[in-house]
Protein backbone atom coordinates (compact mmCIF):
# COMPACT_ATOMS: atom_id res chain seq x y z
CA UNK A 1 0.00 0.00 0.00
CA UNK A 2 1.14 3.50 -0.65
CA UNK A 3 1.33 6.12 2.04
CA UNK A 4 -1.76 7.83 0.60
CA UNK A 5 -3.74 4.65 1.31
CA UNK A 6 -2.77 4.85 4.99
CA UNK A 7 -2.87 8.61 5.40
CA UNK A 8 -6.49 8.84 6.51
CA UNK A 9 -6.01 6.24 9.25
CA UNK A 10 -2.83 7.96 10.36
CA UNK A 11 -4.74 11.23 10.74
CA UNK A 12 -7.50 9.45 12.65
CA UNK A 13 -4.95 7.91 15.05
CA UNK A 14 -3.38 11.30 15.71
CA UNK A 15 -6.75 12.99 16.27
CA UNK A 16 -7.82 10.26 18.73
CA UNK A 17 -4.52 10.69 20.55
CA UNK A 18 -5.09 14.44 20.80
CA UNK A 19 -8.66 13.89 22.02
CA UNK A 20 -7.43 11.55 24.76
CA UNK A 21 -4.85 14.13 25.90
CA UNK A 22 -7.48 16.87 26.03
CA UNK A 23 -9.84 14.70 28.04
CA UNK A 24 -7.07 13.74 30.46
CA UNK A 25 -6.28 17.41 31.05
CA UNK A 26 -9.96 18.19 31.61
CA UNK A 27 -10.20 15.37 34.15
CA UNK A 28 -7.89 17.28 36.49
CA UNK A 29 -9.65 20.59 35.85
CA UNK A 30 -13.18 19.30 36.45
CA UNK A 31 -13.09 16.90 39.41
CA UNK A 32 -16.89 16.72 39.48
CA UNK A 33 -16.88 15.03 36.05
CA UNK A 34 -13.60 13.19 36.46
CA UNK A 35 -15.13 9.69 36.53
CA UNK A 36 -17.28 10.30 33.43
CA UNK A 37 -14.38 11.84 31.53
CA UNK A 38 -12.10 8.98 32.53
CA UNK A 39 -14.67 6.43 31.35
CA UNK A 40 -15.09 8.26 28.02
CA UNK A 41 -11.33 8.48 27.49
CA UNK A 42 -10.69 4.82 28.28
CA UNK A 43 -13.75 3.03 26.94
CA UNK A 44 -14.85 5.19 24.04
CA UNK A 45 -11.78 6.99 22.70
CA UNK A 46 -9.34 4.25 23.77
CA UNK A 47 -11.34 1.43 22.22
CA UNK A 48 -11.78 3.38 18.98
CA UNK A 49 -8.04 4.06 18.92
CA UNK A 50 -7.26 0.38 19.45
CA UNK A 51 -9.46 -0.69 16.54
CA UNK A 52 -7.95 2.02 14.35
CA UNK A 53 -4.42 0.91 15.25
CA UNK A 54 -5.30 -2.71 14.40
CA UNK A 55 -6.59 -1.65 10.97
CA UNK A 56 -3.55 0.56 10.41
CA UNK A 57 -1.20 -2.24 11.44
CA UNK A 58 -2.83 -4.67 9.03
CA UNK A 59 -2.61 -2.16 6.17
CA UNK A 60 1.08 -1.64 6.98
CA UNK A 61 1.64 -5.39 6.71
CA UNK A 62 2.09 -6.20 10.40
CA UNK A 63 0.84 -9.41 11.94
CA UNK A 64 -1.58 -9.16 14.86
CA UNK A 65 1.00 -10.51 17.30
CA UNK A 66 3.37 -7.70 16.25
CA UNK A 67 0.70 -5.12 17.06
CA UNK A 68 -0.58 -6.58 20.33
CA UNK A 69 1.73 -8.91 22.15
CA UNK A 70 -0.31 -9.48 25.30
CA UNK A 71 -3.86 -10.69 25.62
CA UNK A 72 -6.62 -10.26 28.16
CA UNK A 73 -9.82 -12.28 27.90
CA UNK A 74 -11.84 -9.29 29.10
CA UNK A 75 -10.35 -7.04 26.42
CA UNK A 76 -12.63 -7.78 23.47
CA UNK A 77 -12.05 -6.67 19.89
CA UNK A 78 -14.85 -5.69 17.54
CA UNK A 79 -13.45 -7.32 14.41
CA UNK A 80 -16.33 -5.99 12.29
CA UNK A 81 -15.24 -2.47 13.15
CA UNK A 82 -11.64 -3.26 12.16
CA UNK A 83 -12.87 -4.89 8.92
CA UNK A 84 -14.93 -1.80 8.09
CA UNK A 85 -11.91 0.47 8.54
CA UNK A 86 -9.73 -1.78 6.38
CA UNK A 87 -12.42 -1.78 3.69
CA UNK A 88 -12.89 1.99 3.88
CA UNK A 89 -9.28 3.15 4.25
CA UNK A 90 -7.22 0.24 2.96
CA UNK A 91 -7.62 0.89 -0.71
CA UNK A 92 -8.38 4.04 -2.67
CA UNK A 93 -9.33 4.24 -6.32
CA UNK A 94 -6.62 5.85 -8.41
CA UNK A 95 -7.42 8.43 -11.07
CA UNK A 96 -8.13 6.66 -14.32
CA UNK A 97 -8.39 3.26 -12.66
CA UNK A 98 -11.33 1.22 -13.90
CA UNK A 99 -13.97 0.29 -11.36
CA UNK A 100 -13.41 -3.39 -12.10
CA UNK A 101 -9.66 -3.14 -11.39
CA UNK A 102 -10.33 -1.27 -8.17
CA UNK A 103 -12.88 -3.84 -6.99
CA UNK A 104 -10.42 -6.64 -7.76
CA UNK A 105 -7.74 -4.90 -5.70
CA UNK A 106 -10.17 -4.29 -2.85
CA UNK A 107 -11.38 -7.90 -2.94
CA UNK A 108 -7.77 -9.10 -2.73
CA UNK A 109 -7.19 -6.82 0.26
CA UNK A 110 -10.24 -8.22 2.06
CA UNK A 111 -9.14 -11.78 1.26
CA UNK A 112 -5.76 -11.00 2.86
CA UNK A 113 -7.57 -9.45 5.83
CA UNK A 114 -9.59 -12.64 6.32
CA UNK A 115 -6.36 -14.66 6.45
CA UNK A 116 -4.85 -12.13 8.86
CA UNK A 117 -7.97 -12.25 11.02
CA UNK A 118 -7.92 -16.05 11.19
CA UNK A 119 -4.32 -15.98 12.43
CA UNK A 120 -5.13 -13.16 14.88
CA UNK A 121 -8.04 -15.10 16.38
CA UNK A 122 -5.90 -18.22 16.72
CA UNK A 123 -3.16 -16.24 18.43
CA UNK A 124 -5.66 -14.65 20.83
CA UNK A 125 -7.20 -18.04 21.57
CA UNK A 126 -3.79 -19.48 22.46
CA UNK A 127 -2.83 -16.38 24.39
CA UNK A 128 -6.01 -16.06 26.43
CA UNK A 129 -7.22 -19.62 26.85
CA UNK A 130 -4.20 -21.74 25.99
CA UNK A 131 -1.27 -22.55 28.16
CA UNK A 132 2.06 -20.77 28.05
CA UNK A 133 3.86 -23.70 26.37
CA UNK A 134 1.50 -23.73 23.36
CA UNK A 135 1.89 -19.97 22.99
CA UNK A 136 5.67 -20.28 23.12
CA UNK A 137 5.59 -23.03 20.45
CA UNK A 138 3.39 -20.82 18.27
CA UNK A 139 5.76 -17.86 18.63
CA UNK A 140 8.81 -20.01 17.88
CA UNK A 141 7.17 -21.55 14.80
CA UNK A 142 6.28 -18.11 13.47
CA UNK A 143 9.81 -16.78 14.05
CA UNK A 144 8.69 -14.18 16.60
CA UNK A 145 10.59 -15.81 19.45
CA UNK A 146 13.95 -17.55 19.28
Amino acid sequence: MELSDRLFLKVKIKSLEAEAKIIRREESLAPRFRQDLFWHRKYVVGVEQRHTLLAYGFIRGLKYREIENGCNKHNHINWDKVRTMVYKYGSRQDDGELDLEFEGRRNQLMFEFDKWLKEAREYRRLCVFGNAEKRLQYLRASGMYK
